[in-house]
């Protein structure tokens, strides 16, 4: 029974291999193996009957739930297609199985205190006609991870105070001085009411490791607008 399975699983691997798209597009893992889940539950089956040692079957059992584990994991983390820079890119590999979230949020403290308004015993900031840029958050990705990001979630909540609010969320890449990226969203909402306003932005994390991310508000027109709750969430 082994060397039959074995010939047909080889049999497909060849097949598989000799196709001009091995991979098979954008699906999760070799979907081309999924045939051969089936065929392998009989030589597991002949093995844990052959075996009667409780030992033998606790191990196999034991290294099945870690492929198992893995193999949900790699799930959970897929994003659509692998981007990794080859077909074994070891990097990407660790990125599914150990990146976690990371989340940085604009501290009120530490903005100009003359520019901080108590409004319904909260601490928001003022952003005034004299200010084209908002303070913001500013960080490396490469010094909050060993492994990289790909995707940055801006929100705000912000108040127009102005008739007119033609003010931008931005998200900014900078590398050697010079724009890498740009990406921005307009402010919408009515005159002196909260909204909430959300950014997705997609980060080059093949381009480069060591670049600056700013997030702010271009307030281009110059109006008036109360802002908190900056943050973002990096994955």
């Amino acid at each position: 029974m082994y060397g039959a399975v074995l010939m047909c699983a080889g049999l497909l691997i060849y097949l598989s291999a000799s196709w001009y798209l091995f991979f098979f597009g954008c699906g999760f893992s070799a979907r081309n193996f999924v045939e051969l889940s089936g065929l392998f539950a009989f030589p597991i089956a002949e093995f844990l009957h052959q075996n009667s040692r409780l030992f033998k079957k606790i191990i196999f059992v034991f290294l099945a739930a870690v492929c198992l584990i893995i193999n949900i994991k790699l799930m959970v983390s897929w994003d659509v297609c692998f981007w990794g820079s080859n077909d074994w890119d070891w990097r990407e590999y660790k990125y599914l199985l150990y990146q976690k979230p990371k989340s940085i949020v604009q501290n009120p403290d530490s903005l100009n205190p003359e520019k901080i308004t108590l409004l319904n015993s909260e601490k928001v900031y003022k952003l005034d006609s004299l200010e084209l840029y908002s303070p913001g958050i500013n960080f490396y990705p490469n010094q909050l991870t060993s492994g990289y990001l790909k995707d940055a979630m801006v929100s705000l909540d912000i108040m127009p105070l102005s008739p007119t609010h033609n003010a931008q969320l931005a998200c900014m890449g900078f590398y050697n001085d010079s724009s890498l990226f740009y990406n921005a969203v307009k402010i919408d909402g009515k005159q002196k009411e909260w909204k909430t306003v959300n950014l997705k932005t997609r980060l080059p994390f093949h381009a480069t490791k060591n670049y600056l991310i700013k997030i702010f508000v271009m307030n281009a027109n110059k109006e008036e607008y109360y802002m908190k709750n900056l943050r973002v969430d990096l994955n």
